[in-house]
């Protein structure tokens, strides 16, 4: 029998960076509904799995300034991106998501999510 160094450990990366999560179409477009986001990832740099959330943006829009890039004015998309869950499993991260979604409500004005005492004051 031919011993392979690695075959204990064919389910773990051999270093220790983050890993993305494969996600089915199904929680792909569940995650997207639930906060009206444009991406979904699920990143893995230890034991924990974090849901990351996306929301494509231009700096044209942005009301955080201006960039300039040779004295003009420079505009370029981006991609706004939040952790906004916790879970070791996809059913324990989908619990956190729906408990964050709770706490949280979308501002109609300006597309953001704001914290719900931050809604509660007006």
């Amino acid at each position: 029998m031919v011993s392979n160094e690695n075959s204990n450990h064919n389910d773990k990366p051999m270093y220790k960076g983050t890993s993305d999560v494969p996600l089915t179409p199904k929680q792909i477009r569940r995650y997207k509904k639930m906060f009206g986001c444009d991406s979904v990832r699920i990143s893995r740099p230890a034991k924990d799995m974090y849901l990351i959330l996306g929301w494509e943006k231009d700096t044209r829009y942005d009301t955080y300034g201006t960039w300039y890039k040779d004295g003009k004015p420079y505009h370029f998309k981006y991609i706004d991106e939040r952790v906004v869950a916790r879970g070791r499993t996809h059913r324990m991260l989908l619990k956190d998501a729906k408990r964050y979604k709770k706490l949280i409500k979308k501002d109609k004005d300006n597309g953001r999510l704001r914290r719900k005492h931050e809604w509660q004051q007006g």
